[in-house]
């Protein structure tokens, strides 16, 4: 997904090409925030709603439990994962 909008033909104005690129960064924010984030907590939950029992159990309350267990180092790898993903996009689109 492109972060700047360089589908331009045609000279403008400073202020029409600071529009398109704000309105572009706007619709990739809404779509990180919004559909992929609830789209991998959707995804987790769904996988591990029916663990009722041991490493990966989402309704433990305990929160020492919870900091020993694999949940908190499986949540821990998607989070880096997210994170390295958004890094190579920045990367991508700056290069």
């Amino acid at each position: 997904m492109p972060i700047f909008n360089f589908d331009i033909t045609e000279a403008m104005h400073l202020d029409q090409f600071k529009h398109i690129q704000e309105s572009a960064v706007s619709q990739l924010v809404y779509n990180l925030k919004g559909q992929w984030v609830e789209g991998m907590i959707k995804i987790i939950k769904t996988q591990f709603e029916k663990v009722g029992k041991g490493w990966f159990n989402m309704k433990e309350t305990s929160k020492i439990t919870y900091d020993f267990g694999k949940l908190k180092r499986f949540l821990t790898l998607v989070r880096l994962m997210m994170q390295d993903t958004l890094s190579s996009l920045i990367w991508r689109n700056y290069h």
